[in-house]
C-alpha cells in the first residue's frame, strides 16, 4: 500500500502536468485521487486542496498545538537567507 506521502507526491506531479486533472482535483479532491490513483479517501477524512499564488503560502500545523520554535520553524516553510527569513 501507497504511503500518504507517495500518494502526494504522485497527485502534485500530476497536477503539474495536467491542467484538467488539476481543476478536478481543486474542485472534488476526493474524485480526482480516486480516478487517478485508483485509492479511495475514506469518508471520515476531510481534504483540502489549495493551489498557492506567488503572493500567497499555507502553513499546515501538525495535530498537537503545542511546538517548540525548532518544530515551528521546520514545518513552517520558512529559512533564512542572509540573516534575514524567507519564506
Amino acid at each position: 500500500m501507497k504511503s500518504f506521502a507517495e500518494i502526494r507526491e504522485e497527485v502534485v506531479n500530476k497536477a503539474g502536468e495536467n491542467p484538467e486533472f488539476r481543476a478536478r482535483l481543486l474542485a472534488n479532491p476526493q474524485d480526482a485521487i480516486k480516478e487517478t490513483v485508483g485509492i479511495e479517501v475514506p469518508a471520515d477524512i476531510e481534504l483540502f486542496v489549495h493551489e498557492e499564488s506567488a503572493n500567497s503560502q499555507h502553513l499546515v500545523l501538525p495535530r498537537s498545538a503545542q511546538l517548540s520554535d525548532s518544530q515551528l520553524s521546520s514545518v513552517s516553510g520558512m529559512g533564512v537567507v542572509n540573516n534575514q527569513p524567507r519564506w
